[in-house]
C-alpha cells in the first residue's frame, strides 16, 4: 500500500492535498518468499533485522503515470545490522502499478484522513562490486 494524507498545502493553508505518506508494504524474493517488509524513510527491513534506508536520487514518471506511481533511483542513506539489507548502495522501483493518490480531491473536512492505495513494483537491489583479486 501507499498511504496518502489529507494535509494543507506547504504554499497555500486554506487548500488542502493528498499528500504521500510512504509505503507499507511485504517485499517477496523471486521464489515468493517474504524478505521483510518496506516503509516510510523509505526503509527496507529484512526478516533477519537488517536494513537500509533510501534516498531518492532520480524520480522519473512510470509509462502510465495516471495509474501508477513514479520508478525510483535511490542511493543507501544508512544501514542496520548485518544481514542481507546491510550492504546494499542503491535501489530501484519498476514497473510500478497503482498506488497513486486518490483522484478524488480533499478538504478541511477530510483532515489528517489517511487512505491506501494498494501498489505493485518490482525493486531490484544493488550491492557493492566485488574486490578484483
Amino acid at each position: 500500500m501507499q498511504l496518502y494524507a489529507c494535509t494543507t498545502k506547504p504554499d497555500d493553508p486554506a487548500a488542502f492535498a493528498w499528500t504521500c505518506k510512504g509505503p507499507e508494504a511485504a517485499p517477496f524474493n523471486a521464489r515468493g518468499e517474504l524478505v521483510g517488509d518496506h516503509f516510510g524513510g523509505p526503509t527496507w527491513r529484512g526478516c533477519d533485522g537488517s536494513a537500509v534506508v533510501g534516498a531518492v536520487l532520480k524520480r522519473v514518471a512510470a509509462p502510465n503515470p495516471k495509474k501508477a506511481i513514479p520508478w525510483l533511483l535511490l542511493e543507501e542513506k544508512s544501514h542496520a545490522g548485518s544481514g542481507v539489507f546491510a550492504t546494499i548502495t542503491h535501489i530501484q522501483r519498476l514497473d510500478t502499478v497503482g498506488g497513486v493518490a486518490p483522484k478524488k480531491g480533499c478538504d478541511a473536512e477530510d483532515a489528517g484522513e489517511v487512505t491506501r492505495a494498494p501498489y505493485t513494483a518490482r525493486y531490484a537491489f544493488f550491492y557493492p562490486a566485488e574486490p578484483e583479486v
